[in-house]
């Protein structure tokens, strides 16, 4: 598999904005409150899921999986996602933070 229908400019866009968040959400240079930063860990969540979804896309409509294997990644993806912890995790560390 290797799709290619988007040019794989996706992963290097997912990978600058992914950086850009996780450095605005350590980094905190402008002071931002824990409910702020839970909204871009929030976002980051679903900008991560949203690129895990134009994957299995660009595998589509490139040929390499077929619809039933699509719906098949879909349904894992969901899966994962409803089972996921994240974002409980970060507001967890970021009330740890506080605390130091």
């Amino acid at each position: 598999m290797s799709g290619g229908y988007f040019n794989y400019s996706q992963f290097t866009v997912q990978q600058e904005i992914i950086e850009r968040l996780q450095e605005l959400i350590s980094k905190n240079e402008d002071g931002y409150n824990s409910d702020i930063l839970n909204k871009f860990r929030e976002c980051l969540i679903n900008f991560e899921d949203g690129c895990t979804l134009l994957h299995h896309i660009d595998y589509l409509v490139s040929g390499d999986i077929g619809e039933d294997r699509f719906w098949e990644k879909l349904d894992d993806r969901d899966s994962y996602i409803k089972s996921r912890e994240e974002l409980d995790n970060y507001k967890k560390i970021d009330k740890a933070m506080e605390l130091l």
